[in-house]
């Protein structure tokens, strides 16, 4: 077994994790959930989809989901900093576990973007959050 199945496994496991953390959390504020209107869950899921699919083309999701949100106004600009960590958490992980099943990628290069990636978010979290 190679590291890029590894990673696909490991990347599953996360992915599996996420989901189940994420509909527990859902469950755990159904309230607020449920003050949502039927129009601002179809606006979010057509930005969702558009800007994840833009992403998988190199353009990135965080940007246009964020001028989206601002055009829209679905999200306070409070709460856009963990919308976008949260909202495209699922989606930005099933299209890498599709991109390492479909696209070669050296191993030592997957290893080091996962690295800057992690230590990336693990310490723009902490300045984001004092914005």
């Amino acid at each position: 077994m190679n590291i890029i199945s590894i990673m696909r496994i490991l990347l599953a496991i996360v992915t599996i994790v996420t989901t189940f953390l994420v509909i527990k959390d859902c469950m755990a504020h159904k309230e607020e959930i449920k003050g949502a209107s039927m129009g601002q869950w179809i606006t979010l899921c057509i930005i969702g989809f558009l800007t994840n699919f833009f992403d998988t083309w190199g353009i990135g999701s965080f940007a246009p989901t964020q001028a989206a949100f601002k055009f829209t106004n679905s999200s306070p600009d409070e709460t856009v900093p963990g919308t976008l960590n949260v909202g495209d958490t699922l989606p930005v992980s099933v299209e890498a576990i599709l991109f390492l099943t479909s696209v070669e990628v050296e191993p030592l290069t997957l290893v080091l973007m996962l690295a800057s990636a992690s230590l990336g978010a693990f310490i723009g979290a902490g300045i984001v959050s004092k914005w």
